[in-house]
């Protein structure tokens, strides 16, 4: 079983598997972004999943049109991943005019998910970077070193 976080924006799909609470962008011959039309295929052929495991899924989606899960994918009874920690990942990542969706269903309070993380988000907030393409990478290179200070000031544990 495995957790993957999509952000679907402008029909540009991003996806990341979830490791450790944290996001780790898959890509394809060196790409992170891909078309909406191209996701599904690239999808399934760049995870080599086995036919019949079970996946689960925290998509952020702009598209009014909603957003499909592939009809040959099956969907897991339940994230791996720490509910707090899927709250942080969507409160992170989340924009304007996005929808939450999770398959499995998830109840999001999407009020409550700030609350999750509010240290983290204003720490990472002065440190984001514009550039999409390596938003990612920045984005958990400075989580990481959050936590690590988070860790030393008020022995939090767990995670990375």
């Amino acid at each position: 079983m495995s957790d993957y976080f999509i952000r679907s924006k402008n029909d540009v799909m991003y996806v990341s598997r979830i490791i450790d609470g944290e996001l780790v962008p898959i890509s394809s011959n060196g790409e992170i972004q891909f078309l909406r039309t191209e996701f599904w295929p690239l999808f399934k052929a760049k995870i080599e999943y086995d036919i019949g495991e079970k996946l689960a899924f925290i998509v952020l989606n702009d598209d009014k049109n909603g957003f499909e899960i592939d009809a040959t994918i099956n969907i897991a009874e339940s994230f791996v991943t720490k509910i707090e920690t899927l709250h942080t990942l969507i409160f992170e990542n989340r924009i304007r005019d996005t929808e939450v969706i999770s398959y499995p269903e998830l109840k999001i309070d999407l009020e409550s998910v700030a609350s999750y993380s509010i240290l983290e988000a204003a720490d990472e907030e002065s440190e984001k970077v514009a550039i999409e393409n390596e938003e990612d990478n920045i984005q958990s290179f400075f989580r990481k070193k959050t936590r690590a200070i988070q860790r030393e000031n008020k022995n939090v544990t767990g995670g990375k």
